[in-house]
């Protein structure tokens, strides 16, 4: 499963995270063009996601495994892969197929991860659970920083060649589902740790945050490549500093999955969101202000503190989504449909933002501040919720 993970995270790091820098530098697209493709991409995630269980369900009713879906998918994943070779072979004609095999890409993943997350849980609880939960975050969150740096110095004169690359490995990924049971495991009732009443209550609270976070990664992604290139940094060194990010993520997930004081408390809650709205803000602020090495420097700061804030809040997501949800598929469906939400609302931000400064609306000197605003309403709403929460959970006890 790790193996299956590590191989498929480079691929869906290249199309959901780094997708932006290979259309922006070799496909010509504009920042409009890349908003509006991450909208495109949240949409069609969430809706996979949202009925991933009951479309597994669907086809074991009709004979197919559910390592077979995962066979399929991943086989599906791979041919698109082919897609933006055709692109660059057309020329501009040849843009809508980037688009399309976004547009396909996307749900597939949103299939395939409930999928991987529910061979990941199967027949494990508590202490197992956690460690093996805390491997796969580090698993997948260190492949996508291999991804990254893998294309940067392929973004500028060969970006298909890196979708591709990514194609062949899903396909290699198949001859390890084989090794797999037709079925995760299941957990056995007579033998499941009963968990503390407050898992249910932090469940809820990290599944607010889940979105949120991604919200801002989502308004940030598609922006980043813009930023960095009016801050003076080019596409291949562009690419490494975002890595950034991910960096202090993976270091994150190790450290989560190692420490066990975190379980059943309110502080991760509390600091990762702190976290990952401090650094939203630093990352998105900071061109508008500063510029040349310091600016760099200041937007890298705020890309770790965001890293280290989105690697609290999704280890608490998946770690009690798992232990109170089970091995079911639609407990990852869930999880990874509000990773959706996150992914459909957060471009958003940028695009209304981009559209206004078209129009006249906004003066360029104000983008910046208009994004940070506009993704702040949002999480400090949902941050809101998470805060009565809190205070009801600690007044009741």
């Amino acid at each position: 499963m790790l193996a299956i993970t590590f191989v498929s995270s480079i691929g869906t790091g290249v199309v959901t995270n780094g997708v932006f820098f290979l259309t922006k530098s070799g496909f010509g697209f504009s920042d409009l063009d890349n908003y509006w493709l991450a909208l495109a991409l949240g949409v069609t995630y969430i809706l996979a996601a949202r009925f991933s269980h009951a479309a597994v369900e669907f086809l074991n009713r009709r004979g197919l495994s559910t390592r077979g879906v995962m066979l399929w998918t991943l086989s599906l994943m791979g041919a698109l892969g082919v897609l933006p070779l055709i692109a660059t072979r057309l020329g501009p004609s040849g843009s809508w197929l980037v688009w399309a095999m976004v547009v396909l890409y996307s749900p597939l993943t949103g299939v395939l991860w409930p999928v991987v997350e529910s061979f990941l849980s199967g027949a494990r609880q508590g202490e197992e659970l956690r460690k093996a939960a805390g491997i796969w975050n580090a698993t997948w969150s260190g492949a996508i920083i291999v991804s990254y740096f893998g294309m940067s110095g392929l973004v500028e004169k060969w970006p298909s060649l890196v979708v591709l690359a990514l194609g062949v490995m899903h396909v290699v990924t198949v001859l390890w589902v084989l090794k797999l049971p037709r079925e995760p495991g299941a957990h056995a009732p007579e033998h499941h740790e009963p968990h503390p009443p407050i898992y249910a209550t932090l469940l809820t609270t990290f599944r607010t945050l889940l979105p949120t976070g991604y919200i801002m990664l989502s308004a940030m992604s598609p922006y980043l490549p813009g930023a960095m290139q009016r801050m003076g940094v080019g596409a291949t060194a562009a690419v490494q500093l975002a890595a950034s990010w991910l960096v202090a993520r993976a270091i994150t997930f190790w450290l989560m999955g190692r420490a066990q004081s975190w379980h059943g408390k309110w502080w991760p809650a509390v600091v990762g969101a702190t976290l990952v709205f401090t650094g939203f803000g630093v990352t998105v602020v900071t061109p508008g202000f500063l510029k040349g090495t310091a600016g760099v420097a200041v937007q890298v700061a705020g890309l770790v503190v965001f890293g280290v804030g989105m690697a609290i809040v999704y280890s608490g997501a998946v770690y009690y989504a798992l232990e109170v949800g089970r091995a079911e598929v639609e407990a990852g469906g869930t999880h990874e449909s509000l990773v959706g939400v996150g992914y459909t609302i957060g471009p958003l931000c940028p695009l209304m933002a981009e559209l206004a400064r078209q129009r006249g609306w906004l003066g360029e000197q104000n983008f910046e501040v208009a994004v940070f605003g506009a993704a702040g309403a949002v999480s400090l709403a949902m941050a809101a919720v998470v805060a009565r929460q809190v205070i009801r959970h600690t007044a009741t006890r």
